[in-house]
């Protein structure tokens, strides 16, 4: 049996940091695709590049297999990275062009793929469009195209599905699984969606450069067997956020706990029965419910989601401070949208739109990619005008008082968008002094946030060059240090992995039990289910708005959201097509 990529000693690292030191491993040929998980800064960016060759490794070696004779491939590797790599001044059509004249390809001899490719990915009528005018699922689907036309023996996938919705992945994955079935070419990928990684012929975790975990997803899976269960709650409001919160102690008898389909799914240190773990849930749950609210335990079949938190789960990461409340005034309604229309030209963005936010509510807003979400947060962030109707934040009129109502708001953009030049400690420093801050009340506002994020050892590194998972940590002191009455978070865990989704959350609902509203963004549907009520819109018009055991719950089944969305995504793109 060949060997399809063999890595002996390799160490790499950017100056006395290393992020490897001596990893060793070997990727045979009958496992076609590979993917690579690990928490935020484990090295998987870093490691693929490596294998794309785009980094030269301090020492040891890196051998990749060379393709066979007579195979129809046109190159050894593509790499798509997670910055996507394409030249947003030029068009559609202009992009895949160049990327297909500098792997070496003619346009003519191309031109059938790059047609076909195009109708596959339903580009084609956007040929002409500028590439940075694209949605963001668009954009992922031609930076897949610019690597697929080039046919490689390997495609190297930086997360291809980061930022995108669950029907845009499926028509993603489905253009990747063509490729593969029809050429007999390899894959090795990363990824944050364990629903992704599950479907892989082999995983590689890392964890701080490190490879703790070499196998299939079954194997891995036996490691849960026992420790996994579903919690079945009363119906009432914020039971399973403040579950969450109660249970997930440092000294508690679990290591994970998270909502699904109106449950919670926790997972124990130690294979036990349903009967041993509601005795241990019992002093918890009946101070919290009392004698007139029964709750049920039952056991589940492990998953790979499972696995991986056990897998990676470290004793710090349950341990949170305690979230004060917002150093503003709170109305009952903290957001108000009526009626509000955005159009840009002849487009329209958003279509009368009305909802409410209460006070300490977490409020979900979902959609396809191009649904006006992010429209949406605009407007209530005050950084577009409507062109009808009326927003009001915590009551206060946006377009008459703007300013006023931004200092009620902090708000995390779904890019990184801080001073990347400034260290961590200036952008916090210049952000704190926006917000009035200043003397020892900004001295301990920062000494709080950043024991809070674990931000202690990047204070002098520039904003830029942080992991992605202190980019993001960064990020949220910054929207936090004025403790605003109203949080809006716009994609703020995109690419993160399931145990950094985990802290985030549970940060976020200590937030809301202290009285923070929170509006979120989130491609990771299950995440809606910490919601206590979202709303899903397509095309900028408003389809269902309640909370997730409303939209969910379809009579006889209880469906997750992520299936509820898919379904009437699916209707009204149906309907529109009729």
């Amino acid at each position: 049996m060949q060997t399809l990529l063999t890595v002996n000693d390799l160490s790499f690292g950017y100056s006395a940091d290393k992020f490897f030191c001596k990893l060793n491993f070997a990727l045979s040929s009958d496992r076609q695709r590979i993917a690579l998980l690990g928490p935020d800064g484990a090295g998987k960016s870093t490691l693929l590049k490596l294998c794309a060759q785009l980094l030269t490794p301090q020492s040891g070696t890196l051998r990749l297999a060379v393709p066979p004779v007579g195979k129809n491939f046109n190159c050894t590797f593509t790499f798509m990275p997670q910055s996507l790599g394409l030249y947003d001044e030029l068009t559609v059509e202009e992009n895949l062009a160049l990327f297909a004249a500098l792997h070496g390809l003619t346009q003519s001899k191309e031109r059938m793929r790059l047609d076909e490719l195009l109708y596959k990915t339903g580009l084609h009528p956007f040929v002409k469009r500028q590439a940075g005018a694209l949605s963001g699922g668009m954009r992922q689907k031609l930076a897949l195209c610019t690597v697929l036309c080039a046919r490689p023996f390997l495609l190297i996938l930086d997360e291809p599905t980061v930022g995108v919705d669950p029907l845009s992945r499926r028509e993603l994955w489905s253009l990747i699984n063509d490729y593969l079935r029809d050429s007999g070419a390899y894959m090795l990928f990363s990824t944050a969606y364990l629903s992704e990684a599950q479907h892989a012929d082999e995983l590689l975790i890392l964890d701080a450069g490190k490879l703790i975990y070499q196998g299939t997803p079954a194997d891995l899976c036996t490691g849960a067997a026992g420790c996994c269960f579903n919690l079945s709650l009363p119906s009432m409001p914020h039971v399973l956020q403040h579950s969450l919160l109660k249970l997930m102690q440092p000294d508690s008898t679990l290591i994970d706990a998270s909502p699904w389909g109106g449950k919670l799914r926790l997972q124990t240190k130690l294979p036990a029965s349903p009967a041993d773990l509601a005795v241990r849930l019992y002093p918890t749950l009946h101070e919290m419910l009392g004698d007139d609210h029964a709750f049920g335990v039952t056991q589940r079949t492990a998953q790979l989601e499972d696995a991986y938190i056990r897998l990676t789960h470290r004793k710090t990461d349950n341990i949170l401070l305690p979230a004060q409340p917002p150093d503003f005034i709170l109305n009952d309604v903290a957001v108000s949208l009526r009626h509000v229309v955005k159009r840009f030209g002849a487009f329209t963005a958003l279509h009368d739109s009305s909802f409410n936010v209460k006070r300490g509510e977490i409020f979900g807003l979902l959609g396809p990619n191009g649904a006006g979400k992010t429209t949406t947060f605009r407007l209530m962030c005050s950084l577009l005008r409507p062109t009808q109707g009326t927003i009001e934040l915590n009551g206060i009129n946006i377009k008459q008082q703007k300013s006023a109502a931004r200092l009620q708001l902090g708000y995390v953009a779904q890019r990184f968008s801080l001073y990347k030049k400034l260290s961590a400690q200036q952008n916090l420093t210049y952000f704190a002094m926006s917000c009035g801050l200043s003397g020892r009340r900004l001295q301990s506002r920062l000494a709080e946030l950043v024991q809070e994020f674990g931000l202690a050892t990047a204070l002098h590194t520039p904003a830029g060059i942080l992991s992605f998972g202190l980019q993001r940590n960064l990020s949220m002191a910054c929207a936090l240090l004025a403790r605003p009455a109203l949080l809006f978070l716009d994609e703020a865990t995109s690419g993160a992995d399931p145990r950094s989704r985990r802290i985030f959350w549970q940060r976020i609902l200590s937030l809301a039990k202290a009285g923070t509203t929170v509006v979120v963004t989130t491609h990771f549907l299950e995440e809606a289910e910490y919601c206590d009520r979202m709303l899903i819109q397509h095309q900028g018009r408003i389809l269902v708005c309640g909370s997730p055991q409303e939209i969910c719950d379809c009579g006889s089944r209880q469906y997750s959201v992520e299936e509820r969305f898919i379904a009437l995504i699916s209707a009204q793109q149906e309907g529109d097509r009729v």
